[in-house]
C-alpha cells in the first residue's frame, strides 16, 4: 500500500546575503529535493528586489509504502529521501517511554530506499511518529529561533 505520508516538519530557507532579482522565478520540483515546495518563496513578478533574511515554511512531503502494520509496528518503505529527517524523527521516538524500537536503515548503498521501522509497547505507532514529528518541528522552530537571536547580536 502506497500513501503520501506528511510529515509536519517545518523547514526553513533563508538567503543570508542579497538575493537581488531582475525578472520573474519560477521554482519546480528540480529545484528542490524531495519534492519540497516553495509556492510562495520569491513569487515577485518583474518587479526587482532584494531579500536579506528572507524566511519562507514549507510541508515536508515523503513518498511512502508501509510494509508492516499491526498494534504495536509500523514499517515503512521511503524513496528518494535524505537520512537526515527520519534521524531526528528516529531521536524523537527514541526519547519516548513507550518505544521499544525505532531504526532507520539503507537497504541499498545506490538505491536511496530506506526502511524505517518503529515497535512500541502499548500506543500506537503511527500515532507515536506523528507525535514525534510534532514535537521534531517544535524542536527546529526553537533551535531557527534561536540561531536568529544569535546571529542579530
Amino acid at each position: 500500500m502506497k500513501a503520501l505520508l506528511m510529515v509536519p516538519v517545518m523547514l526553513k530557507v533563508s538567503f543570508s546575503s542579497p538575493l537581488v532579482l531582475n525578472s520573474s522565478l519560477s521554482w519546480t520540483a528540480s529545484n528542490f529535493v524531495s519534492e519540497m515546495k516553495f509556492p510562495w518563496l520569491l513569487s515577485i513578478g518583474n518587479i526587482r528586489r532584494s531579500f536579506i533574511s528572507s524566511i519562507s515554511s514549507c510541508l515536508y512531503r515523503m513518498l511512502t509504502e508501509v510494509i508492516e502494520s499491526n498494534d504495536n509496528t509500523l514499517e515503512l518503505k521511503l524513496r528518494d529521501e535524505d537520512i537526515s529527517v527520519m534521524l531526528i524523527i528516529q531521536h524523537e521516538l527514541l526519547s519516548k517511554k513507550d518505544i521499544d524500537f525505532a531504526g532507520v536503515i539503507l537497504k541499498h548503498p545506490l538505491i536511496r530506499d530506506y526502511i524505517m521501522r518503529i515497535v512500541t509497547k502499548k500506543e500506537d505507532p503511527a500515532v507515536a511518529l506523528k507525535e514525534a514529528s510534532a514535537n521534531a518541528s517544535k524542536y527546529l522552530e526553537e533551535l531557527g529561533a534561536s540561531i536568529k537571536t544569535q546571529l542579530r547580536s
